[in-house]
């Protein structure tokens, strides 16, 4: 998925049935300025059926009003949480 250049985004984001989708976020060839403020503003994530993500992004990205993340897998697939890529496992 490749976002627009938006300040912000707005507070909610729900991404669902992109069967193919490996990574939510990247810029233009690729790159995505580190301290763009892309997810400032968001406070509630919501992912479901995205059975190949694999990470939200290549880098950390801040997400400073993030209340909630909502993941929504089949029960078949439920490794794919144990598969996730975390920076810090004690966020997990």
């Amino acid at each position: 998925m490749v976002l627009p250049k938006f300040s912000n985004l707005h507070e909610s984001l729900a991404v669902s049935a992109c069967e193919s989708m490996e990574e939510l976020v990247c810029g233009k060839d690729g790159v995505v300025e580190k301290n763009s403020g892309l997810f400032s503003r968001l406070t509630t994530l919501q992912l479901e059926n995205l059975p190949k993500l694999k990470r939200i992004c290549k880098w950390v990205l801040p997400f400073p009003s993030l209340k909630m993340i909502y993941v929504c897998i089949p029960v078949a697939e439920q490794n794919w949480w144990e598969g996730l890529q975390w920076k810090d496992e004690a966020i997990k």
